[in-house]
Formats: C-alpha cells, structure tokens, sequence
C-alpha cells in the first residue's frame, strides 16, 4: 500500500529539485523515497561536506588562496606545464 508524503517548500526549490531529478532520469518522488530508505537503513544522514566544486571548504579555500597570489597558469597553458603546477602546488598538500 502506498500513501502521500506532502511538505513545503519554496516553488523555485521545488522546480530545481524535479529539473535535477529529471535531469539524471527519475523524479523528485523517487529521490525523497530513495533518501527515506537510506536514512531508516543505516539510521544516519551524511552529506558530503563538499562545496559545488567537489572540494572540502577549507582544501578549496587552499586553492583560492593560491590563485589569489597569482599562483595560477595564463591562459592556453600547455598540459605539461598545467601538470606541474598540480603536481607543486596540489599533489604535493596530501
């Protein structure tokens, strides 16, 4: 048997949300039932802890620091040179 599940949200959060689920081919329904199963599974929550860039905030703050003191390549770099800036400056923090 199934029953309704209704909440309130703003119209733009809610139009967001069914473009995203839409976007990688389900619906916004099946996304809420997905997270409840999860959530009753496990009996926890998690959230990434990542910015929209994939990093941690402070690792993504490291990174802006570094291209606040024009530590960043030009325009057009060649992959070598882009490699070794990642390899100096990233690779390098972990």
């Amino acid at each position: 048997m199934t029953t309704t599940f209704a909440i309130r949200t703003d119209e733009k959060l809610k139009n967001d949300f069914n473009e995203f689920a839409k976007s990688i081919g389900t619906t916004a329904s099946e996304l809420v039932r997905m997270l409840m199963i999860k959530t009753l599974r496990e009996r926890k929550i998690e959230f990434s802890g990542k910015t929209e860039n994939g990093f941690t905030p402070e690792y993504e703050q490291y990174l802006l620091d570094i291209a606040k003191n024009n530590e960043v390549f030009e325009m057009g770099s060649k992959p070598e040179d882009i490699t070794q800036f990642f390899e100096k400056n990233i690779y390098s923090q972990s």
